[in-house]
């Protein structure tokens, strides 16, 4: 960090994240048996539904099963 001082009467450095290497990767789907929640299993992200149908909802967790 270069900059350490409070810049423009209120800006001041941020604190970097506790999680390491990163804050955890939240993915979002929205179709049935959705490839973006396959790739979320894949991949170990976070899944996230956007549909509210309960069928296409319950097939979320399907498809991030089948990724994993």
């Amino acid at each position: 960090m270069t900059k350490t001082a409070t810049m423009l009467h209120t800006l001041r450095p941020h604190i970097k994240p506790l999680q390491q290497p990163h804050p955890p990767i939240g993915v979002a789907g929205l179709s049935q048996g959705s490839d973006t929640l396959k790739l979320a299993g894949e991949r170990g992200f976070w899944p996230l539904s956007l549909n509210l149908n309960p069928t296409y909802v319950g097939s979320h967790w399907a498809a991030v099963e089948q990724g994993a």
